[in-house]
């Protein structure tokens, strides 16, 4: 008897023991995975710190981009209840999260949005202002870094659509949708109201677009500085210049207002850059992005069946931005300005920063909440069972 009560004893030492060392391997491994998702959390949050160089003495000027975020709002909640009120939650936190990153690392002293902050054009005034005051959040994060809007097609329209109502309601809240702008160190920025240049229903809307374009290039004969154009439309190119391009299209009414279009019109394109000869070009709404080399000059038709291309002896990059939206990486930019080796000319290098896909960003929100509790739970597991041993041996005692 004396035999099997010591052999059970040591089988239950043996057993209790096993159970430690098991619960402690459980928590070393918890504890590794939470290390691991942190070390993920550090990088996601901090994508800009590995793509964007870091300022040197060359640095003039670095300006965060970011294109068609197209924020939803309250059709979506009643369109799909409870899921659709968080997926808008979770894009506007995504999207202050970026900017936030992304202004940290960049030290960008300016902020452009190039468009399509909204989903869908002519929205009633009460879904526009739902959306706007929530865009107020990502303003706060911005500032005090001066921000720039531009309008796109789902924010006022194409031609057709386009009214003096509609881009006064987007100028209360984001300010004035195209101009010449002076006020930034080393460039001037011309913003263009690209919805109404190919033609809009509203002819005085037309004549204004072309007035800045006018207006700029009288500027730059009498005081000429290195020119950014802003646009939300992105000039013309022929069919498969960029990954995923098709034939231009730009669909007109029976009155030949824009309804619909995914360039600029080749004439409109070429007009604007032998007026302004801008050294970069920045332009948003078609969402995969594209980086394409536009070649003018005084004289030649800039579309792709032209054989007069003995003139276009000037050029410039054009740099179509990936869109924000979370099923798009949430996309964003930089743009440096920084001054060239011989000290007089300016150089143009845009950076794209992607950082995550929203599918991706909710594995890693669950995947921590997970992580967390489970590293909570066996705590609280072990913390009990120590308290128990002490409990028993106070016993013994």
């Amino acid at each position: 008897v004396r035999g099997t009560t010591a052999l059970n004893d040591n089988f239950d030492w043996v057993g209790r023991r096993g159970t430690r060392q098991l619960r402690a391997m459980l928590v070393r491994s918890l504890l590794a995975v939470c290390v691991f998702i942190g070390l993920v959390w550090l990088y996601t949050l901090n994508v800009a710190y590995f793509v964007v160089p870091r300022r040197s003495a060359r640095t003039l000027l670095a300006v965060a981009l970011m294109a068609d975020p197209q924020m939803e709002g309250l059709a979506r909640v009643q369109r799909q209840g409870a899921y659709g009120w968080f997926n808008n939650v979770l894009n506007d936190h995504m999207q202050r999260v970026v900017a936030r990153s992304l202004l940290h690392h960049s030290k960008a002293e300016r902020f452009v949005l190039l468009g399509d902050i909204f989903y869908k054009q002519n929205l009633p005034t009460h879904a526009f202002k739902h959306i706007a005051e929530r865009f107020e959040a990502l303003r706060a994060v911005v500032e005090p870094v001066p921000m720039l809007a531009l309008p796109g097609n789902h924010d006022c329209g194409y031609g057709w659509e386009l009214n003096r109502k509609h881009l006064r309601r987007f100028e209360e809240f984001f300010g004035v949708a195209h101009g010449v702008h002076d006020d930034w160190p080393h460039v001037r920025v011309v913003v263009l109201n690209s919805l109404a240049l190919d033609g809009a229903k509203d002819a005085y809307l037309t004549d204004e677009a072309w007035r800045v374009v006018d207006e700029a290039a009288e500027r730059q004969e009498r005081d000429w500085r290195p020119l950014v154009l802003l646009l939300h439309i992105p000039l013309y190119k022929p069919a498969g210049s960029c990954l995923g391009d098709t034939k231009p299209v730009i669909m007109r009414t029976k009155d030949h207002t824009v309804m619909e279009q995914t360039v600029l019109t080749a004439n409109t394109t070429a007009d604007v850059l032998r007026a302004l000869e801008p050294q970069i070009v920045l332009s948003g709404h078609d969402h995969e992005g594209c980086v394409y080399t536009h070649h003018f000059g005084t004289g030649g038709d800039h579309s792709d069946d032209s054989d007069d291309n003995d003139n276009d002896n000037k050029s410039v990059v054009e740099h179509t931005l990936r869109a924000a939206q979370g099923f798009y990486e949430t996309n964003t930019a930089v743009l440096m300005i920084e001054r060239a080796d011989d000290g007089q000319q300016l150089e143009f290098r845009v950076y794209n920063v992607a950082f995550w896909h929203t599918n991706a960003y909710c594995v890693l929100l669950v995947a921590t909440g997970t992580a967390a509790l489970l590293l909570i739970a066996a705590l609280f597991t072990r913390m009990q069972s120590a308290n128990k041993r002490t409990e028993i041996e106070r016993k013994k005692l």
